[in-house]
């Protein structure tokens, strides 16, 4: 059996600390992006609010005037995207193809800010290296023991459509 003690150095270096399974990240003071489920969300720490808004800003003003995509990308490509709805730019990352009715839609996940949505390629461009080399920020969270009701609670996928 292979003696496991850790080293004073190797303990300064952990910054995990694992309880029963559970991965405690400590005390953090989160920005809200995106609410996933009852169980999950999308959120960046406070101290990166400045950021987030450089990141916002720089996408803006590098990607207004890019040619747009004609090909449609791979999964798992990073892209700039283009939301009609605020008229802004984002980072996203190609989640799903052949989405839609006509199957010519894209399901991206912004990856600054956690939501996700379907585009036409004819929204996204190739990114900058300057913005692709820019951090990522928002990290998904999941509640500890908290999951959604299912099958044997009752409840059936219809019932979750209605919002049930």
């Amino acid at each position: 059996m292979a003696d496991t003690a850790s080293t004073p150095a190797a303990d300064a270096n952990a910054t995990e600390i694992e309880i029963n399974g559970k991965i405690d990240l400590g005390t953090r003071r989160l920005v809200l992006s995106h609410v996933e489920n009852a169980a999950s969300f999308f959120a960046y720490q406070e101290a990166d609010k400045a950021f987030m808004e450089e990141v916002k800003t720089s996408c803006n003003k590098e990607l207004g005037g890019a040619t747009r995509l004609v090909e449609r990308p791979a999964l798992e490509t990073i892209l700039g995207v283009f939301n009609s709805s605020d008229k802004t730019w984002y980072r996203g990352r190609v989640e799903q193809v052949d989405q839609g009715n006509q199957k010519n839609l894209l399901r991206v996940r912004m990856i600054d800010f956690g939501w996700n949505q379907l585009y036409k390629t004819d929204d996204m461009c190739e990114l900058p290296q300057t913005i692709k080399d820019m951090p990522v920020r928002c990290e998904k969270y999941k509640m500890s023991d908290l999951k959604p009701k299912g099958r044997y609670e009752g409840y059936s996928a219809d019932d979750r459509l209605r919002g049930a």
